[in-house]
């Protein structure tokens, strides 16, 4: 976990307060498997600053501003499409990671809204999971675990894909 992470997200809650703080929040951690404290100490951004009306105009002003303030190093895990959209990021798969036209990375993960049901679907969460940990931001235990829990699940032995998945994230971390 490093800071050349900005989390970017849509706007506050409608009980306001810190960005990405909430319930949304909450969901990342689980999913990082972090802790809602080390979570708290992330770098996090929303588009908008009060809740309320999404607007698309002020939201890519906001994300302009984020592109062009932020040191080049600095990557983007943008949550939701209409955030990356904001950053004039064409409709991409989730868990993947574009450019932006000023040469910037960002990562692209469903919104971790509770109103999202891709979260419902067992393999989204898996899959976020493991795209988490290549970007650097879940912890490799919690990756391994969830894969140990997916290969018992299935049947499977523990074998390969266990490892590979380890080596990929291993590799991912080392050459940033």
């Amino acid at each position: 976990m490093t800071s050349r992470l900005l989390i970017v997200g849509e706007q506050p809650s409608g009980t306001g307060g810190d960005a990405l703080a909430g319930r949304a929040g909450d969901r990342l951690a689980e999913l990082a498997g972090i802790t809602r404290d080390r979570y708290l100490t992330l770098r996090r951004a929303n588009l908008l600053a009060t809740p309320g009306r999404w607007d698309r105009a002020d939201a890519a002003v906001a994300a302009k501003a984020i592109d062009a303030g932020e040191p080049d190093h600095v990557e983007l895990l943008l949550l939701g499409r209409r955030v990356a959209a904001a950053f004039d990021v064409p409709a991409a798969p989730w868990f993947t990671s574009p450019r932006l036209p000023s040469g910037r990375t960002v990562y692209l993960i469903p919104h971790p809204s509770g109103r999202n049901r891709l979260w419902n679907d067992h393999e989204t969460r898996r899959r976020a999971r493991a795209f988490l940990a290549t970007v650097g931001l879940a912890t490799s235990s919690s990756v391994t675990r969830e894969y140990r829990l997916v290969l018992i699940d299935s049947g499977a032995q523990l074998g390969p894909t266990f490892e590979t998945l380890s080596d990929l994230a291993a590799r991912h971390s080392m050459a940033r």
